[in-house]
């Protein structure tokens, strides 16, 4: 409650300063006042976007009652040079759409890409809010386009590879900024194709195979890099577990359906279930890392005993598929549990992150 109630004063102080409005704003300027008012507007909205992802409540801030622009790619050097006023964008060192032409990762680099990632993710939350028509399928597939299209126009500088993580020469802040925009690319997408799904579960539409599974395998897989390399990312045990809960125990649950279903090999000839054991192992070894004073502890505790419970069914020999809750085992071949339910998650039932296809 305490969190909400300073939570909320955030967001009233934010549109009672009026940050959240620049109508008429020139988004290219590059004057101080502008810019430190951007940024702390874009990292409020961003902030909001994340809370109300993980809690399933709506969202304070609205992209549709919000007109400041997105703060520019510039360095704190440049922004506080202190010398006469730059003639143009271009004498701040960035490009037409905004970026940094240096090919650094600064501050703004990462406040800026997350930014962009929360305006979709407030429309994601709109439509998986709202009760009435939002367009159905088109609307979700337009969505997701243009989320492919935003991180495609993202510099190289902020996007992701396989090899940053043995890279020596990528400092930790940077691993630390690239991991994080990725995963919440791919939360982004995670949302729209569970919409997807239950989309087409709704009209019986088998036309196209959701990439729900693959992408719950990247997120679990990644979300592990914040524990497994704490020497490189320098993370905090409490940014860690929020890391963890967020990313992590959702798409975890979607492998955990897919384990019991034994549909693992069906997506991808490299994911074995082998692969799949392995990720919820790691996973269940972290919650249990988790103290009990520690701020998600609960949540934590709840999402290890169910990912153990599956792990314990999926590794029998055989796998016995048709018993009940009462004797130790879920009932997989008539699955109509919701492992909401068993992760007791606040209100993510809203989204319906969980629920079988």
């Amino acid at each position: 409650m305490q969190y909400w109630r300073t939570h909320g004063d955030l967001m009233a102080m934010t549109t009672y300063l009026g940050l959240h409005a620049s109508p008429g704003a020139d988004p290219m300027d590059c004057s101080v006042t502008s810019q430190v008012k951007r940024q702390l507007f874009a990292a409020i909205f961003t902030h909001d976007k994340v809370t109300a992802t993980f809690t399933g409540r709506p969202a304070f801030l609205s992209r549709r009652f919000s007109s400041t622009p997105l703060p520019l790619d510039m360095s704190d050097e440049v922004l506080f040079s202190g010398g006469s006023p730059p003639a143009g964008y271009r004498d701040c060192r960035v490009d037409d759409n905004g970026w940094s032409t240096d090919g650094k990762l600064y501050v703004t680099t990462t406040l800026r890409a997350r930014a962009m990632l929360a305006y979709v993710r407030d429309e994601i939350l709109e439509l998986a809010l709202q009760g009435n028509d939002f367009g159905g399928k088109s609307a979700l597939l337009n969505l997701k386009r243009r989320e492919m299209q935003i991180v495609a126009g993202f510099p190289p500088c902020i996007l992701y590879q396989p090899e940053d993580v043995r890279n020596p020469d990528l400092p930790g802040r940077d691993l630390y900024a690239r991991l994080l925009v990725w995963l919440e690319h791919l939360q982004n997408l995670f949302l729209i194709e569970r919409l997807l799904s239950k989309q087409q579960q709704d009209d019986d539409d088998d036309e196209a195979p959701s990439r729900l599974f693959a992408i719950s395998l990247e997120m679990v897989t990644l979300a592990h890099l914040f524990w497994t390399h704490q020497n490189r990312l320098k993370t905090v045990e409490d940014c860690v577990e929020w890391t963890t809960t967020c990313f992590a125990a959702p798409a975890g649950g979607i492998l955990c359906m897919e384990l019991l279903r034994g549909n693992t090999a069906t997506h991808d000839v490299a994911t074995t279930r082998a692969v799949v054991v392995e990720k919820l192992g790691m996973l269940a070894a972290f919650l249990d890392w988790v103290g009990p004073g520690s701020p998600n502890y609960d949540i934590c505790f709840r999402v290890k005993r169910v990912v153990r419970r599956v792990l314990e069914q999926a590794l029998e020999m055989p796998v016995r598929r048709d018993l009940l809750e009462g004797a130790g085992h879920w009932n997989v071949e008539n699955w109509e549990m919701d492992l909401n339910s068993f992760f007791s998650f606040d209100l993510l039932d809203t989204f319906d992150w969980l629920r079988p296809e």
